[in-house]
């Protein structure tokens, strides 16, 4: 990676502060916020390629255009939208400075395979065009690359790779991390809104806290290219806006119904989950949020686009028997079905299968650990009056319950 691969990619990463300023009107804010925007461009550009037809770089450029002209009326009207609170320069470094250390602990060289076979692929294919991206996303020997994902995660690194000379796997793995390090301070920004009636010192703590948290479980995913860190966070951060936000949650639904379409965009449980959390809010609402639904129509629009071209998930096709005697040894990534390898090698993958489905297990029981924890705090905590109208310390707990049924 050379110095012009970044100046060229600057610009790229760049493209949503237009949006993501209109959203916030906090320039620091807005600094955060921008790589999931440029990220939603990206992703929209991608699906219009992949519907349409034509050149990434055309469908970049006038997402850009559109995205300029919608925004520049809302910008020179200062008036017309309050700032979103807490996004001043100090709030603004609470939240991003404590999750730099990570980062950098956690970089290392470019070689997760996860982000190779699934994210990096996809971001190549759109690269190429869709004269190469439909037949492979439709193809069975791209199966082990979950061809139905959401293209939110591969997006950005395509649009930087479609401006530059070659695949650089650096330049793609510092897009992914900017797009992690966005959506993990969208979480502390969450945090920083729902606890603001604490004390600001405790208030940008338990933000930075929360924050710190992404690397509990698996700090290598990370900074190593994988989606899980971006829409979890995501997720999170739109739940927790709406849910518990209070009257500010529901007056400026534009910052969680983003971070919310992001998760719907990035991986099928994202879809799944911000599904959930649109039902609930209906029902408090009594159907009055309708706007609510724009991220899960989002998710459903790439759903849609990918059956239409033919893109079918191999969980749907592969038994989980099957899973077991296919490749899993990293270097084909199940790429093959070991029908004419020896029965050694058979066992060996076998077991490497059952050694990560039980890897999986205490994160599950961590999370219905979690939901339990959440549900007995929000039944002995008081209900908190959140402008002027009475809303429950447990009032995520059916979102969280419903995640749960997801992971398990």
């Amino acid at each position: 990676m050379s110095p012009a691969d970044v100046l060229a990619a600057g610009p790229v990463l760049a493209a949503g502060l237009p949006l993501a300023y209109a959203v916030t009107r906090r320039l620091p804010l807005a600094l955060l916020l921008t790589p999931i925007c440029s990220a939603l461009l990206a992703s929209a550009a991608v699906m219009l390629m992949l519907l349409v037809g034509g050149s990434l770089r055309v469908w970049l450029a006038g997402a850009i255009a559109l995205e300029c002209a919608a925004v520049a009326p809302l910008l020179m009207r200062r008036r017309a939208r309050t700032p979103l609170p807490h996004g001043g320069w100090p709030d603004a470094a609470w939240l991003a400075l404590p999750v730099l250390p990570p980062f950098l602990l956690t970089l290392r060289s470019p070689d997760q395979w996860d982000a190779h076979s699934i994210w990096w692929l996809h971001a190549a294919l759109f690269v190429e065009g869709p004269g190469t991206a439909r037949p492979a996303l439709a193809s069975p020997v791209f199966l082990f690359s979950h061809t139905d994902y959401p293209p939110l995660a591969s997006a950005p690194v395509a649009a930087v790779w479609a401006v530059l000379p070659r695949y650089d796997f650096r330049v793609a793995q510092l897009v992914s991390i900017a797009l992690a390090f966005s959506a993990i301070t969208m979480l502390a920004y969450a945090v920083r809104r729902v606890t603001e009636a604490a004390p600001v010192l405790v208030s940008r703590l338990a933000a930075a806290g929360v924050a710190l948290a992404a690397w509990s479980t698996e700090p290598s995913a990370v900074g190593t290219g994988m989606s899980d860190p971006v829409w979890s966070a995501a997720f999170t951060a739109g739940a927790v806006l709406l849910l518990l936000g209070g009257a500010g949650g529901r007056a400026e639904p534009t910052l969680p119904l983003l971070l919310l379409g992001t998760a719907a965009l990035t991986k099928n449980e994202g879809f799944v989950a911000v599904a959930i959390v649109a039902v609930l809010v209906t029902l408090r609402e009594r159907g009055r949020a309708r706007t609510v639904w724009l991220p899960v129509a989002a998710g459903l629009a790439w759903a849609l686009l990918a059956r239409h071209l033919g893109a079918t998930s191999d969980l749907r096709i592969l038994p989980a028997r099957a899973l077991l005697h296919v490749g899993c040894d990293g270097g084909t990534g199940g790429g093959h079905v070991l029908r004419g390898c020896d029965r050694g090698k058979r066992q060996r993958d076998r077991r490497r299968c059952q050694e990560r489905a039980m890897a999986c297990g205490p994160m599950s029981r961590e999370g219905v650990k979690a939901c339990r924890a959440a549900y007995l705090s929000g039944l002995r905590a008081p209900a908190r009056r959140t402008g002027g109208a009475r809303q429950p310390a447990g009032a995520a707990f059916p979102a969280l319950a419903g995640q749960a049924a997801i992971l398990r």
